[in-house]
């Protein structure tokens, strides 16, 4: 297991990386007969926002590492806040999920479990003549008591915001240990969870919920008839797991909405298992989901190729061999058009946003700047980000 001190570390080191690519870059505009479309466009992808706009002045790209996302015309930003507090031989992360939107100062608490906050107040009371320490300037061991809480954003779908937690506390000296693993869905303008029926239809809700319980029980059964060693291992935790309808994120098949159900348990000796059932299409396509669609990629049949098309233009992306990186580019979409290098982005890619048309008012190209010069200068707010690739990608099971 690798220690959480070196986990921060390194998380801390890959974020100062990717703000170095934050700057605005010019790309020349070609001879007069050979210009870049004419676009206006967000694309996010990894833990980074890109703004592209081009014309008759070339290309220019800024990036910054944030997470729009646009619902009834307005924008919102996502930000993970992390609150930490180290001691020689003590370490309590806290991480809260707020939602900003970009037209008001106020902002709204998405997600927050106060386990971390409880036990640092335990802890602190039992040992009042501890101070906290910065673990950057000594050697400092690995800590005996760790109470830490980890929040990524898996995906994005309007005003729909799909979320993983993670909780570990291990107190030293304490009876037993807390590990566990939760998934959910908030709305972005409220802070509200949303509930099956809040998506979809009531019929449409108990249909998703009904495969989803069925889907478990086959493969709970195929676990119990089966006879290698690891299936024999999983055995033993089986009771562990049940059905829990809240615990669910939204994804998309090919441009269609779809749930993915999250079942927590528990091992052997403690540690938190999950498993995650095949994903469920929405039959009846709930409303707000036409916002929705024109802001998902649309992948080629080898899963190599990804193209969002928008009046006129299409943005392109080349995936590299180890499926980690996607290569960016901007064209027209009239026979042979010639490919306008933007940017090579980590994957995975979340959303496109048009922003040419309709067109945004200036208010918002204002409120956009802000958010982008703001987060170019700000490492410790960016989102975890881990969308998934395309279904038939995906690990339909996992029991770790």
């Amino acid at each position: 297991m690798i220690p959480m001190r070196a986990v921060l570390a390194s998380c801390a080191v890959l974020l100062s990386l990717g703000v170095s690519a934050c700057d605005t870059a010019d790309v020349p505009p070609g001879v007069p007969d050979n210009l870049p479309p004419v676009a206006e466009f967000l694309i996010s992808a990894g833990d980074s926002t890109y703004w592209v706009r081009s014309g008759a002045d070339g290309l220019r790209v800024r990036s910054a590492p944030l997470l729009l996302t646009r619902t009834d015309g307005a924008f919102h930003e996502l930000r993970i806040v992390e609150q930490t507090v180290d001691y020689l031989d003590a370490q309590f992360v806290r991480e809260q999920l707020y939602g900003f939107p970009l037209d008001s100062r106020d902002s709204i608490l998405l997600f927050d479990d106060a386990t971390v906050s409880t036990a640092l107040a335990q802890w602190q009371t039992e040992h009042p003549d501890e101070q906290p320490v910065d673990i950057d300037d000594i050697d400092a061991p690995e800590p005996a008591t760790s109470a830490t809480d980890f929040l990524e954003v898996i995906d994005v779908h309007g005003r729909w915001v799909s979320w993983a937690y993670a909780l570990d506390v291990d107190i030293d000296g304490a009876v037993g240990h807390t590990h566990l693993r939760r998934r959910g869905v908030v709305d972005i303008t409220t802070g509200a969870v949303a509930t099956l029926d809040s998506l979809m239809s009531s019929y449409e809700a108990r249909r998703i919920e009904q495969r989803g319980r069925a889907s478990l029980d086959t493969m709970l059964e195929v676990v119990r008839q089966a006879t290698d060693d690891r299936a024999a291992r999983a055995r033993a935790t089986l009771h562990t797991f049940s059905f829990d309808p809240s615990a669910f994120s939204i994804t998309n098949g090919v441009r269609d909405p779809a749930i993915t159900f999250h079942i927590a348990g528990t091992g052997v000796d403690g540690e938190a298992l999950e498993l995650l059932l095949p994903q469920i299409t929405i039959d009846s396509t709930p409303a707000w989901w036409a916002d929705v669609q024109p802001t998902l990629p649309v992948w080629s049949d080898d899963s190599l190729r990804v193209r969002w098309s928008h009046n006129g233009y299409m943005v392109v992306g080349n995936v590299d061999s180890a499926r980690t990186q996607l290569t960016l580019s901007l064209m027209s979409d009239t026979l042979n058009a010639r490919p306008w290098a933007i940017a090579v982005v980590p994957m995975p890619t979340y959303q496109f946003v048009a922003l040419d048309v309709p067109p945004i008012t200036e208010t918002v190209r204002t409120s956009l700047r802000r958010a982008f010069d703001r987060a170019s200068g700000d490492i410790p707010y960016a989102v975890r980000t881990s969308a998934s690739l395309p279904q038939r990608l995906q690990s339909r099971l996992l029991l770790r």
